[in-house]
């Protein structure tokens, strides 16, 4: 399970010194997102660890997997 790159706008503002948009960007961090900060979510997801990233998203989205034949009938 790999996410792709998390390049994002967002991610490109560590590009750019000034004290508003480090507050800005301190303050979505710590945005609590299903039980989670997004710093952490971030982490998680950047990870590579699939493990990990799945145990996540069972645990604080209900995400499960489930066969493709289940599925399909």
């Amino acid at each position: 399970m790999f996410f792709g790159s998390l390049d994002t706008n967002f991610a490109k503002m560590d590009r750019i010194v000034h004290p508003e948009i480090e507050s800005f960007k301190e303050r979505v961090y710590k945005t609590e997102c299903f039980g989670v900060e997004i710093y952490q979510w971030k982490k998680l997801l950047s990870s590579r660890r699939d493990e990990s990233m799945k145990s996540a998203l069972i645990r604080y989205l209900g995400i499960t997997e489930e066969k493709i034949d289940k599925i399909l009938d």
